[in-house]
């Protein structure tokens, strides 16, 4: 009778090398016509001589190496971990993006088990095997979309989901990409041109309104120059800009403003008190925490979506990143580089860029419009301030509002 069948496994006990979990279900398969007794004998010749395997065999108890149930769990214990290494989700997104489409790859082709494909269609495979052997969250979905190039991303709409993704990137053009990448490269178009002049030429609507939003905030970026060139000195008493906000809960503020009912223009400080108190917390980078930042995300796309985030319509942060207006960086939501200093971290969802640096903009005209700045402690991660009625936003706390003409020192 033949005791064994297959291919003889072997094991060093290099995991990084091996798969101890492969290597078992080889041996159940090699010793399966054995009796346990016999397993137990044949085991240790398929651990390579010399090698920490076969150490780690020899210094196992006679009890133990005799029991085949036994061995079992002693080799599990050792070599298969039962906690799997967490990992944030910047990290994962770079692993997700290994081998990502560049434009040259765009204009190139794949040869596979299933014949020769398009570059980005051997992508989106090479994607969805490693979404599955990471077991990756729908809500990353979007940011992997975000990362790819100009020329294949305008032809991928906003996803909600991995398969929304695989799809779009299935069915996209090739020869309309190649067109595409063909006219950029004639006209010496770098990167960050591009959406503009796709959008020029006919790009999809949501460059088209992306194109709009930028224009829009370097406008608000030219009035918070002229802002801070009329700014009062710090030696001056500075004058309250606003008379003291109304009790207005904030549900009762966002139906106000979605009726219409106040068409006047905001003072900053009030502005910045709505961003105080209607910005949600980034959610800690946990399994919880990335669940309750995917649900947000739904339900903010049903309730807003085509719209841009704004102090009525605060955008959901991803988990583990600084609160809006807390010198976070708008790109990636960790702390700010500084001028010439570039971010290099995983680029946050365009949604959530546009509301940190609206937030960020409020919170500066604020600060410059008829408050003294004082020191104390600025406005931290997993906290959140809410404003009352009679106050305003000084150094990022809040403390009761002044009438005009009681302003001294000694009030803050």
């Amino acid at each position: 009778m033949v005791e064994t069948s297959g291919t003889r496994p072997s094991f060093a006990g290099e995991l990084n090398n091996e798969n101890p979990k492969q290597f078992w279900k080889d041996v159940d398969e090699y010793l399966s016509n054995c009796e346990d007794a016999k397993k137990c004998k044949r085991f240790g010749n398929l651990l390579k001589a010399g090698s920490a395997a076969e150490s780690w065999f020899e210094e196992l108890d006679k009890s133990t190496r005799e029991d085949w149930d036994a061995l079992e769990a002693a080799f599990k214990e050792k070599f298969i971990p039962k906690v799997v290494q967490q990992i944030t989700d910047t990290d994962l997104v770079n692993l997700l993006l290994q081998d990502k489409p560049s434009e040259d790859d765009i204009l190139t082709y794949k040869t596979t088990a299933l014949g020769t494909l398009p570059y980005h269609v051997w992508w989106a495979n090479e994607l969805d095997n490693r979404v599955a052997k990471y077991k990756a969250g729908q809500h990353l979905a979007e940011r992997v979309r975000e990362a790819l190039p100009y020329v294949l991303r305008k032809h991928v709409e906003t996803v909600t989901s991995w398969k929304e993704l695989y799809e779009a990137i299935k069915k996209a053009d090739a020869g309309k990409m190649k067109e595409e990448v063909e006219f950029f490269k004639s006209r010496g178009i770098g990167e960050g041109e591009k959406k503009t002049e796709g959008a020029r030429q006919g790009g999809g609507k949501e460059e088209k309104a992306n194109d709009s939003e930028i224009k829009t905030l370097i406008e608000a970026l030219k009035e918070l120059t002229v802002a801070r060139a009329n700014a009062v000195s710090s030696f001056q008493r500075p004058p309250i800009y606003a008379p003291p906000l109304p009790s207005i809960p904030p549900t009762s503020v966002h139906s106000q403003r979605a009726s219409g009912a106040s068409g006047l223009r905001e003072s900053p400080e009030r502005r910045l008190a709505l961003v105080r108190s209607n910005a949600l917390a980034p959610p800690p980078d946990t399994d919880e925490g990335r669940k309750l930042y995917e649900a947000q995300t739904r339900e903010w796309q049903t309730k807003h979506g085509g719209q841009s985030p704004n102090e009525y319509r605060p955008y959901p942060l991803t988990p583990g990143t600084l609160p809006v207006a807390s010198k976070d960086c708008w790109r990636c939501g960790f702390e700010a580089h500084g001028r010439g200093n570039p971010c290099t971290r995983t680029k946050l969802p365009e949604l959530e860029t546009q509301w940190r640096m609206t937030a960020g903009f409020v919170e500066r005209d604020a600060r410059m419009r008829g408050v003294q700045l004082v020191t104390g402690e600025a406005y931290q991660a997993g906290t959140q301030s809410y404003p009352r009625a009679g106050q305003i936003c000084v150094g990022g706390q809040w403390f009761p509002y002044i009438p005009d003409g009681e302003w001294s020192s000694g009030n803050v």
